[in-house]
């Protein structure tokens, strides 16, 4: 007989199982690849596992949902895959304290484990072995001389089959028992963001004696896994990676959300005749001229620059009504360690494409950045930012961060909409949100089947995100749109695996997963996505070279060009008045020294005025015999080279004649080899013979120009002859006086130094001075770039920093990188 208790199970039961039956059907009418399903014969021969999947859920959750939920889900799993799935949620306030605790009773069981395995071992084993041999014993039969029950000390023991348990349902079937879940099953958890997942990794609370607390799922992915490949775009999957292995699977969503967008207010750059097309960037010259032009012709009326700024240690409102501007956040400049604000990383333009390699570089060493910074301070100087921002202020230019869409939401007769920067895919967008697996997993290889299942059929992951259809959810219709019916289950959709596979979330644009997937399209890529720069043999390298970076953006943050420019005009100045001060006496001494010299210098000047004048007759003599000179080197030249053929020619023909005797001696003679150079012979003695007439006519030719530069040599040779004792006796003078004139030389050189000192810093201080703002903001300029230039030069001393970028240390970001990027993507 039934009784009304079993009457309303039975009832319960039914109404589950037409719920997972509509899912499972639902399910089995869509394509299915090979390895989607497990065969039914494999199935059958599975044993039945539990899993537990710990995620986030919202605060209305109830546990009447979960329950529901989970026992839906059983009947696609269990089925399917002979696995149980035990949903464990937490609260998003507490999700990282109680995965927290988890490990922390994980981590009290083995060690209490490991006490008990050892203190029990010895008495276990001994106590096994008398078990044997009693009942070997017990079934006695002699073979081969010795007793059945005979058990050598070392023989090993058989292990034990596993075994299974079973129940009765509640229609009195007997099925297998799952095994119950303890409170300490670790299995697939989500893991939110890179710091936890490098925490998991690497951090010794988790990554006990020296393991990961994560499985490493590289294998699994290449085998039974596979199909993720086919689903999940491969930059979110690197989103996963810690080196070179896989220790997570984040969700597949847009990789990169919003562009960054200049907004332009026409009618301001038609009043103001600004050529928009010369404008991409803040820190163009036409957008500078253009922020001027708002800032002085319309006055208190309009912002320039509609957002706020914000210096390197601010943080940004999120619910401001236009984001703020960041002083260090220069448009397409990445960090090197995610979610941290360092010194370095790289450029990344708005052409780079996916797999770009650049290895970090020093931020402040790229124009970009401090081009960004150094002009943002000006714009803050000049009163172009705007303090508090409304829907109704007027503005001439505002930074927006946005989809694709967004430009077409503006009217093109009231704005210009340029792109400053593409969205970037970094490790910290692609992996938000992951699931991982427990190194406590009951099963590595089940787990990565609910993964692989989750992220790849659409009815089980919209279940796990929107529970029960008809109870939580309905879809309408008409429209396709998703509906919650009530709020007793809500999950994150970026929290429960492949967005693109589920329904959008109720209110999300239907088509939402088509504009991500474009998005994705032209998304840039982060040089450093999936690049982690943590190791033991590196941890104090980077600890050094963080703690420079903080140092720094310090200094940058405290940097004041206008102290500088103050202080360096006060420096300048002093310059000035030191070299004026030493000028007086250097001056006065000059008197002196002069009058020394005076006696000297009038025997001398006589002396020297007479040597000037002999060679200036000297240098017009010289430019007379010049002709005849050249004349008579061209002839000597034709003498010497008609010689030099004259020579050569006879030893040619030496050589030959000593052929020709050598073939003569030979038996019989050589006739040919003797007329072969009989003719060498003669050509070269008809050549000797035009070259002695040449040097003949040559050598006529040479005596001429002789005979004609004779009168014009002779006057020079005087000339010198009469040079020769003024130079002789100037210099005996000279050396008389060799001290007074010495001391008079250094004293003008030193006057002359002096002299351009003050020229020099007098100009330096001009350069810093200025009668216009626009002069003004060159001078600050200048001085951030002269302050940039000192500070990397500095830099470039520190030992830390210069290993940390290079590129023959193994232990250098430089080295690792390019190690790791041929592995990644060579």
């Amino acid at each position: 007989m039934v009784t009304q208790q079993m009457k309303k199970r039975l009832l319960a039961f039914f109404l589950v199982a037409v719920t997972a039956f509509s899912v499972i059907m639902t399910g089995c009418t869509s394509s299915k690849t090979a390895d989607e399903v497990i065969e039914q014969e494999e199935t059958a021969t599975r044993k039945p596992k539990t899993v537990v999947l710990t995620l986030m859920t919202g605060d209305e959750t109830t546990d009447e949902a979960i329950k529901a939920v989970q026992d839906a889900i059983n009947e696609i799993t269990t089925s399917r895959f002979k696995t149980q799935v035990i949903l464990r949620y937490f609260k998003e306030s507490e999700y990282e304290q109680k995965i927290d605790q988890i490990v922390a009773d994980i981590a009290e069981e083995e060690t209490l484990k490991e006490e008990q395995e050892s203190a029990a071992d010895a008495s276990a084993k001994e106590s096994k072995r008398h078990a044997a041999i009693d009942k070997l014993i017990a079934a006695d039969k002699d073979a081969g001389g010795k007793s059945k029950w005979y058990v050598e000390e070392n023989a090993e023991e058989s292990e034990t089959a596993e075994f299974y348990e079973t129940e009765l349902n509640i229609l009195g079937s007997s099925v297998e028992k799952y095994p119950t879940a303890t409170s300490t099953q670790m299995d697939i958890f989500l893991i939110c963001g890179t710091d936890n997942l490098l925490k998991y990794v690497n951090d010794e609370t988790y990554a006990t004696n020296g393991d990961s607390f994560l499985v490493e799922l590289d294998e699994m992915l290449a085998a039974n896994a596979s199909e993720l490949y086919h689903y999940i775009n491969p930059n979110v999957l690197y989103g996963g990676k810690v080196g070179g292995a896989t220790y997570a699977i984040p969700t597949n969503r847009q990789i990169a959300y919003e562009s960054t967008y200049m907004v332009l207010n026409k009618e301001l750059v038609e009043k103001y005749g600004v050529n928009s097309d010369k404008i991409g960037t803040l820190t163009d010259a036409e957008t500078v001229k253009y922020l001027k032009a708002v800032k002085e012709g319309e006055g208190d009326d309009v912002t320039p620059i509609l957002n706020s700024l914000i210096g390197i240690y601010d943080k940004a409102d999120d619910d401001a009504y236009i984001q703020p501007i960041g002083l260090a956040d220069a448009p397409g400049i990445v960090g090197l360690f995610p979610g941290e604000l360092t010194m370095f990383g790289t450029y990344l333009s708005n052409a780079a494409t996916s797999g770009l390699k650049s290895t970090p570089k020093n931020i402040l060493t790229q124009w970009q950045f401090t081009d960004h910074y150094s002009y943002m301070k000006q714009f803050e100087r000049n009163g172009y930012f705007c303090e508090n921002p409304t829907a109704d202020t007027k503005y001439g230019l505002a930074i927006v961060k946005g989809d694709a869409s967004y430009p077409s939401t503006l009217d093109p007769n009231k704005y210009i909409v340029k792109t400053v920067a593409k969205p970037i895919a970094t490790s910290e967008t692609t992996g938000e949100y992951m699931l991982g697996i427990s190194k406590y997993a009951e099963d590595a290889e089940r787990c990565m089947e609910i993964i692989t299942f989750l992220n790849t059929n659409s009815q089980f992951r919209n279940l796990l995100q929107y529970g029960i259809p008809g109870v939580n959810y309905k879809i309408d219709e008409e429209t396709g749109a998703l509906q919650r019916l009530n709020r007793d289950y809500i999950m994150d959709i970026y929290t429960t695996g492949n967005a693109f596979i589920a329904y959008p979330e109720e209110g999300m644009p239907l088509d939402i997963w088509e504009q991500a997937k474009e998005s994705n399209k032209t998304a840039l890529v982060s040089p450093y996505l999936g690049f982690v720069f943590e190791t033991e043999e590196n941890a104090e390298l980077i600890k050094n070279v963080k703690a420079l970076s903080d140092d720094l953006l310090k200094r940058l943050n405290d940097y004041n060009p206008e102290n500088d420019r103050v202080a360096k005009i006060a420096e300048y100045q002093k310059a000035v008045d030191d070299a004026n001060a030493s000028l007086v006496k250097l001056r006065e001494d000059n008197i002196t020294l002069a009058a020394a010299y005076e006696p000297f210098r009038q025997i001398i000047d006589p002396i020297q005025a007479q040597r000037d004048a002999i060679q200036v007759r000297l240098d017009a003599a010289n430019a007379d015999n010049k002709p005849f000179l050249d004349e008579l080197n061209k002839k000597q030249g034709e003498v010497d080279k008609q010689t030099a053929i004259i020579t050569a020619k006879t030893e040619e023909i030496a050589s030959h004649q000593a052929k020709i005797d050598e073939y003569k001696a030979q038996t019989p003679v050589d006739q040919e080899q003797v007329d072969y150079y009989t003719g060498r012979i003669e050509e070269a003695t008809a050549a000797k013979t035009a070259a002695e007439a040449a040097l003949a006519t040559a050598q006529t030719e040479l005596e001429a120009a002789k005979t004609a530069i004779a009168p014009t040599q002779k006057v020079v040779d005087d000339i010198k002859a009469e040079l020769a004792p003024v130079d002789e006796k100037l210099k005996t003078e000279k050396a008389k006086c060799e001290a007074e004139k010495t001391a008079l030389d250094e004293n003008v050189a030193a006057i002359k130094a002096a002299e351009d000192t003050v020229v020099a810093y007098t100009k330096l201080i001009g350069t810093l001075q200025y009668t216009t703002s626009e002069e003004y903001d060159a001078v600050i300029l200048q001085l951030y770039s002269d302050f940039f230039k000192a500070l990397n030069a500095e830099v470039r001393k520190n030992e830390h920093y210069a290993q940390f970028l290079n590129a023959e240390d193994e232990n250098s970001v430089v080295y690792i990188y390019n190690t790791w990027f041929d592995e990644m993507h060579g």
